[in-house]
């Protein structure tokens, strides 16, 4: 199975494709709809076009950076083939786009036609490419995955710290108290924006299908919600206003989540 870094990398490249695929299906209505307002000429909106072109070049040479990059690449390719999406099927889309752009590069500009005549083109060509089906699904589940793994690691890495500086004799009791207080805050804002996915239909069964197709159990991502929704709880509600307060506390953090079982393979 896929990491979730691997997956992160591929669902960011694919981001990346999908919200320049957007741009350009937006950026080619503004050309037309330029000529209906009448407020800039021919030079200014072609210059408006190539400037475009060159930002869409750049954003499609980071996947030609990764793509060249070994390690890098390989771990793309992992990523998506939890997606069930090969090498094959990223270069073809890269391919396309590869395309669009020099099309935007290179044409002739030099009448209201001409400008027409591209961003109709481009239009009827971006619109019709197809794109990888269920991203949203395999976003929402892999971010939800990526919080609940955010959360306990830094539970663990807060605790071992503070610990560390109780022992060694420099942390304030002022500053260790609302040091912690703001990571639980931290911690439960971040269960809170999962909860709302979940108890939202629509984003709880994008929640629910992605999850699936990433081979993972729905009710094994609840357990993981609910036990370190009941930690952050408990942890927030212990006693903090002295140095051995916060120093229990940390350990009682480093206890109880050490002994909690991820059913993930980052730490």
């Amino acid at each position: 199975m896929a990491t979730v870094e691997e997956m992160s990398l591929a669902l960011d490249t694919l981001l990346n494709f999908g919200n320049l695929r957007r741009n350009m299906i937006e950026n080619a209505g503004i050309t037309i709809a330029s000529f209906d307002r009448g407020r800039l000429s021919v030079n200014e909106i072609s210059t408006v076009v190539r400037k475009n072109a060159i930002q869409y070049r750049r954003r499609i040479e980071w996947h030609s950076r990764i793509r060249n990059d070994g390690p890098g690449y390989s771990k793309l390719i992992a990523g998506l083939s939890a997606f069930s999406i090969t090498a094959l099927d990223i270069e073809d889309l890269y391919g396309h786009f590869d395309g669009f752009i020099k099309t935007a590069e290179n044409v002739p500009i030099e009448t209201q036609g001409d400008l027409v005549s591209l961003s109709n083109t481009l239009l009827s060509q971006i619109e019709a490419l197809p794109m990888p089906d269920s991203v949203g699904n395999y976003i929402v589940a892999t971010r939800v995955i990526e919080s609940l793994i955010g959360v306990r690691r830094m539970l663990r890495t807060d605790a071992a710290e503070n610990a560390e500086l109780i022992r060694r004799g420099v942390a304030k009791r002022a500053n260790m108290e609302m040091n912690v207080g703001n990571r639980l805050a931290d911690h439960r804002n971040a269960l809170e924006r999962i909860r709302n996915i979940r108890d939202t239909p629509a984003t709880a069964k994008e929640l629910t299908d992605g999850l699936v197709s990433l081979g993972i159990d729905p009710t094994d991502v609840d357990t993981q919600f609910n036990a370190l929704t009941t930690m952050v709880s408990d942890f927030n509600a212990a006693p903090r206003v002295s140095l051995p307060q916060v120093n229990a506390l940390s350990n009682q953090v480093l206890a109880r989540v050490n002994k909690f079982a991820t059913i993930w393979d980052i730490p």
